[in-house]
């Protein structure tokens, strides 16, 4: 439900939907005699604040993906990638080790 109030000229009730905060102008036209009413600040005001709050929580997100690309992402593959190198020397070993007995196991 939208807030209301009362035009100044007219007495007519005056639903305020948050249209004219998005365009910079707080007054909106009277339905019943066309007066150029001026919004009250306790009614445009908590929609700026929650527009404010909507471009932070934004710019939230934006910075959490932009850490989770720059930082975490590398930061694993070069964790899977020192893995992968460890466990390939590991293997390399084995598989030298393996080759250097073939001759004493089948002689």
């Amino acid at each position: 439900m939208s807030p209301t109030f009362s035009c100044p000229n007219c007495g007519g009730t005056l639903e305020y939907t948050g249209q004219a905060a998005q365009t910079g102008v707080q007054t909106i036209s009277c339905g019943y005699c066309g007066n150029l009413v001026a919004v009250p600040n306790e009614l445009w005001q908590p929609i700026e604040d929650a527009k404010t709050a909507q471009t932070v929580n934004q710019w939230t997100k934006y910075l959490l993906i932009f850490i989770i690309v720059v930082f975490v992402v590398p930061t694993c593959l070069g964790v899977i990638g020192a893995l992968l190198g460890i466990g390939g020397s590991i293997i390399a070993g084995i598989v030298g080790i393996f080759t250097s007995l073939l001759p004493f196991l089948f002689k």
